[in-house]
């Protein structure tokens, strides 16, 4: 059973990254008082079924969505025409997951 509302910390991996999460929906995440250094390179925020976590052809880069909610960048497009995120220090963010072949995705987010 998913529960939605309770605010869990981010796992924290690496760059003095921390932060915590709200599951909204079955769509939607809130990020709050996130802390990243921004020096990361080719960071985004990503949403897959991969296990364990990586990129495959089943990743998805959510930073940014089309106003139809599909995903602006593949996850494995590694030029510079993809945006890595900026230094975060106390920010929130709402991530929604992408819409895919014409069905709203609602699975893992990592």
């Amino acid at each position: 059973m998913i529960t939605y509302n309770v605010r869990v910390n981010l796992t924290h991996r690496a760059h003095d990254s921390y932060g915590y999460a709200t599951l909204l929906n079955t769509t939607t995440v809130a990020l709050a008082d996130l802390y990243y250094d921004g020096a990361g390179p080719k960071t985004n925020w990503i949403v897959g079924t991969k296990s364990p976590i990586g990129v495959d052809s089943n990743t998805y880069i959510i930073d940014k969505l089309t106003s139809a909610g599909e995903p602006l960048y593949t996850a494995t497009d590694l030029s510079s025409a993809v945006p890595s995120l900026p230094a975060y220090t106390g920010q929130s963010v709402t991530l929604t997951l992408p819409v895919v072949n014409g069905k709203q995705v609602r699975r893992h987010l990592y």
